[in-house]
Formats: structure tokens, sequence, C-alpha cells
């Protein structure tokens, strides 16, 4: 496991977007609002709305989220910490082990969602012991940055 991704909260994602590319001379990524079914401290949250991009910077990808609505792991951060650094990702290609081991270690998820039990998306609530998010991110990712 290494580091795979990390991501920005940003206050307006189509500026910072534009802000990104002309910085760093790349073509501006694709805004997407996904509808994800995620789960939040528990419960479900269907109401969480959000936006991102994404950037494959080397063997990291740079993911930029504009929080819109609901509950969720980013307005938690926006109340306390405001925009900036929200977490990092980490593959895992074998997810509800992944899952456990944290749990093992009293780390539980904030937000989540599952795909299968080798699948899924997990905010871990590392913030006391890291001062950010580790974020458990399905294997496939890396098949994106070879497309």
């Amino acid at each position: 496991r290494g580091i795979s991704q990390v991501c920005l909260l940003v206050e307006d994602i189509e500026a910072a977007v534009q802000e990104f590319s002309a910085a760093f001379v790349v073509e501006p990524a694709r805004i997407m609002e996904p509808t994800i079914p995620w789960t939040y401290r528990g419960k479900p949250a269907a109401d969480i709305r959000m936006k991102a991009a994404h950037y494959m910077w080397g063997d990291i990808e740079l993911e930029l989220i504009q929080w819109i609505a609901g509950e969720s792991a980013y307005k938690e951060h926006l109340e306390r910490k405001g925009f900036g650094l929200h977490h990092i990702g980490i593959l895992s290609s074998a997810f509800d082990r992944d899952l456990k081991e944290f749990e093992e270690h009293g780390i539980n998820p904030i937000q989540m969602v599952r795909n299968t039990s080798e699948r899924g998306i997990a905010y871990m609530d590392t913030e006391k012991p890291l001062g950010l998010v580790v974020e458990l991110m399905p294997g496939f990712v890396a098949k994106r940055r070879d497309a």
C-alpha cells in the first residue's frame, strides 16, 4: 500500500480547475457530479452531493472536490478546517480485509459505499491520529492511469 491520491476541498470547482490547469499547463479536468449511494456515520445518506475533478500527476491522482449538500465527511471537514487538504487515498484490492484492519485499531468509516466485498470506497476517521482522513480506494483506480 502507498499513497495514490491527494484530495483538496475547494470552494468553487470550476475556478479551481481553471487555476490548476493554467498554473501547471495541463488540460482542464472534466468535472463530474456523481450520484453515489453513500452511508454517513453508518446511516444511508442519499442527500450527499459533490462535484469532483481528477488529474494524474505521475503516480499520484489529484482530486478536487466541491461539497454541494448533505451531512458528510466533506461538510465535517469544512466546518472544522475550511478548504484545503481533505484526504490521502490508498489503493485497496481487498476492501473488507482493509476495512476490518482499520476497525480493529478503533478507526471507523466516516462515509462509505460498498460495491462488492472486495470493492468499495471508505473515508476512514483518521483525523485524530493523522490530522487528515485516509480514503480506502478501489484497486481498479490504478487501471485509469494506464488509459
